[in-house]
């Protein structure tokens, strides 16, 4: 992935992410497979994947708590 690119796509792929995972409660797609994209190393991609589920499951509570 190009590096300019990954502002905007960072932000598009957030915003997806959270639609789905808020409509469906899985907050695996596509946030996953983006974050393989961005190919870290091994410790960096298990630290973002961490971050990415911690941020997910606040925001689904959240979304699930304000309904």
């Amino acid at each position: 992935m190009p590096r300019h690119a990954e502002t905007w796509l960072g932000l598009l792929m957030g915003t997806a992410t959270g639609a789905i995972t808020v409509a469906t409660g899985i907050f695996v797609m596509p946030g996953a497979p983006y974050l393989q994209a961005l190919a870290f190393e091994r410790d960096k991609m298990v630290q973002a994947l961490g971050v990415s589920f911690t941020t997910s499951t606040i925001t689904l509570s959240l979304a699930r708590t304000c309904r």
